[in-house]
């Protein structure tokens, strides 16, 4: 995948995030906000994931955890829960 870095920020319970803007050839998922942006590490936040091609996901990772349950709401939204960080 070709990409180019967009952004870059530091969230205050974790490592960098780095927003990556793929090449417009790109099928895979696509991921273009966050709500809400943050939340406490214990984990346990219900986070509204905008984007686009997420039909058909199976999983999703924040950071190295996976989150369950998560609900793939339309080909542009996931709700989630985050789980524990660290």
């Amino acid at each position: 995948m070709e990409a180019e870095i967009i952004s870059q920020c530091r969230p205050p319970c974790g490592a960098p995030v780095t927003q990556l803007e793929p090449s417009p050839s790109w099928r895979g998922p696509v991921i273009t906000g966050l709500s809400p942006e943050n939340g406490p590490a214990a984990g346990g936040t219900s986070v509204a994931i905008s984007g686009r091609n997420f039909t058909g996901a199976t999983s999703l990772i924040f950071g190295a955890n996976p989150a369950t349950p998560f609900t793939v709401d339309s080909d542009s939204q996931i709700t989630a829960v985050s789980p524990p960080q660290g």
